[in-house]
């Protein structure tokens, strides 16, 4: 069910179009955001935003005549982290921050913080990506477990 469903005001917008329909105005007072942000003359004030959800946004692309491509990819980065670091510093519920997003997409972070959760993990392996098949397969059959390679 949509958060409307739930009576919940919701603003839907994507990085990317920063400049076009999106805009935020934001300075830090207190160690706190204040500001707003607006999406298609839709005003919502940064304190009375409860959460984000970050879904696959598409990164922001400023482009500015007479801009060389190492300039455009510049400002890009910094409008970036701008609205991103904003949004992702709220202090409200995080849905997906891409931080996290990052750092669950290191496998072996991931291995070691579930064994650190005490949650059973089967051993690992982790190879380079051209390591030969009978490399791979003695490494497996020396590893306890029911994931065996056919031989």
């Amino acid at each position: 069910m949509a958060p409307q469903g739930f009576g919940v005001r919701t603003v839907r917008f994507d990085l990317a179009d920063l400049g076009r329909t999106v805009s935020v105005s934001a300075r830090c007072d207190g160690g706190r955001w204040q500001g707003s942000l607006t999406v298609r003359s839709h005003v919502t004030r940064l304190r009375d935003v409860r959460s984000v959800l970050w879904c696959h946004p598409t990164p922001p692309r400023v482009w500015v005549d007479g801009m060389t491509q190492a300039q455009t990819q510049w400002a890009s980065q910094e409008v970036l982290a701008g609205l991103a670091g904003v949004l992702g510093t709220l202090d409200c519920l995080q849905v997906n921050h891409p931080s996290d997003i990052r750092r669950a997409q290191i496998k072996a972070g991931v291995i070691t913080c579930r064994t650190h959760a005490s949650v059973p993990q089967p051993t690992s392996i982790s190879t380079a990506w051209r390591s030969p098949v009978s490399t791979v397969r003695k490494a497996l059959n020396r590893t306890p477990g029911p994931s065996r390679p056919a031989t």
